[in-house]
């Protein structure tokens, strides 16, 4: 994997209405290079000036979206694109992607074959192969809020996961001309979330899908955060980001508020039937070897495991520098183990030993770490 991830304390200053500045982000320029004097150049440059004017002529772009090509049939061709944020209009996409064809990507990246650049308002990319249809989850940029959630952790979970899941087959299955959808749901009656996720408009439902899940599996529980994805990207905060916020409710996963304490019996009972132990995890997982690991996350990594009982099992491996508690896991552990959604892989347990701090789900054949979370068909 050629990824490479940004991370960054995300207390950026994020606007609420269209602007003429656009507000850099991130961007990915691999080692493969051309020289300056080259055809592929001259063929970029032409690319550059296409994307720019289409981007801020009339007609607006179907779905903020455009892609395009230059000196196609020779090995000088050059494939390019640009995704304008939904709620951006002619002014705010077309701000966008003149400056990333006129100035950053010529500065970020000189000589680059590939390059992506992104902004909150649009992201461009270019490449030396077709990039029409074909979904691409790397490489990644993240960006989480420097602090979490300061209410009951759990519900606040809880409410995001549930919501970013609810709107990847909304997004995906869009009829018109974007993939693109935003949903605002309450947390309490003071604090409210908001989420968005887009897809590049050629994706298939399914690439789609893939690629929104890909990226929600990345995100941390923190106050708010952001996945952007080369084909998609995902966000969610507790203030209004984008243009245009529409009112949605989804029942809250918990009745109450209130932390679970050890001395509630049937919640203690709960977790002690749930609970593995570490030397049983290790066997069945080969002691988490690298043959093992299935995917890898924000979260940590995840191993594929077969129990004594030949019971197949998928077993997500918390990062030791996630800051989570031994109460608060215990608190998450039991409010997944007890929701139930159609969308949401079975938690069979979890292992807290030292340091160590896993969680047990039922393993699906054929099916990715996207899945693990999210049961897309």
């Amino acid at each position: 994997m050629s990824s490479i991830l940004f991370v960054s304390l995300y207390l950026l200053s994020t606007i609420h209405e269209t602007t003429s500045i656009p507000h850099y982000l991130a961007n990915n320029c691999p080692n493969s290079t051309f020289a300056t004097n080259s055809k592929y150049k001259s063929n970029l440059n032409t690319l550059f000036k296409s994307l720019s004017t289409k981007a801020t002529t009339n007609p607006f772009p179907p779905g903020g979206f455009y892609i395009t090509s230059t000196g196609n049939g020779t090995s000088d061709a050059v494939y390019g694109l640009f995704l304008c944020r939904g709620d951006q209009n002619i002014t705010g996409c077309g701000d966008c992607v003149k400056t990333a064809t006129t100035t950053d990507l010529q500065r970020y990246c000189p000589n680059s074959r590939v390059a992506i650049i992104w902004y909150d308002e649009c992201m461009v990319r270019f490449s030396n192969e077709s990039l029409y249809a074909k979904m691409a989850d790397d490489p990644s940029a993240s960006f989480m809020n420097a602090k979490r959630y300061e209410g009951n952790q759990t519900q606040f979970f809880g409410i995001m996961w549930n919501t970013m899941n609810h709107l990847v087959g909304e997004t995906a299955n869009n009829r018109t001309a974007k993939k693109f959808t935003t949903k605002m749901v309450n947390i309490t009656k003071s604090v409210t979330l908001y989420t968005m996720e887009q897809c590049t408009p050629d994706l298939t439902p399914n690439d789609c899908s893939r690629c929104l899940a890909k990226a929600i599996g990345l995100l941390e529980t923190m106050r708010g955060a952001r996945i952007l994805l080369p084909s998609c990207h995902v966000r969610y905060e507790t203030y209004t980001f984008y243009i245009g916020a529409v009112n949605y409710s989804l029942p809250l996963p918990i009745s109450s508020n209130s932390p679970i304490h050890g001395d509630r019996g049937e919640d203690l009972t709960t977790l002690e039937s749930l609970q593995y132990d570490l030397a049983t995890l290790q066997l069945a997982t080969n002691n988490f070897s690298e043959e093992s690991k299935i995917a890898e996350g924000g979260f940590g990594g995840v191993y594929k495991g077969t129990l004594s009982n030949g019971q197949e099992i998928a077993v997500k491996r918390l990062s030791k520098t996630s800051g989570q508690g031994v109460a608060e896991f215990k608190n998450e552990v039991l409010f997944i183990a007890k929701l139930q959604h159609r969308n949401l892989v079975k938690l069979l347990g979890f292992c807290l030993e030292g340091e160590e701090k896993l969680l047990v789900y039922e393993y699906v054949l054929n099916k990715s770490l996207d899945h693990y979370i999210f049961d897309y068909e």
